[in-house]
């Protein structure tokens, strides 16, 4: 059992990590924290996190991304995921990048 959740984590941190250097490679700030990425200025904020399904033979990671700005909350799931990137990219990149 502790293996298949070492296994998880493992996953997941690589995820994190990866999705991680690409942002930061685009002006976006974050960092990683618990299994999570994390952005947070004045008013707006996301967070990344992935979620497992399946049994143990048959396992998935799921990505779920939600944006705080200070009008609404926008949540997006695996299927908008591509989408919810979109929308970070939109609202946190720096002012300097192109």
């Amino acid at each position: 059992m502790n293996s298949v959740k070492e296994k998880v984590r493992k996953a997941i941190f690589s995820k994190l990590r990866s999705l991680r250097r690409k942002l930061n490679a685009q002006g976006i700030p974050c960092v990683y924290a618990r299994s999570e990425l994390l952005h947070e200025d004045s008013d707006n904020s996301f967070r990344i996190t992935y979620q497992t399904t399946g049994n143990n033979g048959d396992m998935s990671l799921l990505p779920q991304l939600t944006i705080r700005t200070g009008e609404a909350v926008e949540a997006f799931d695996q299927a908008t995921f591509e989408q919810g990137l979109a929308r970070v990219r939109q609202l946190f990149r720096g002012p300097l990048q192109d």
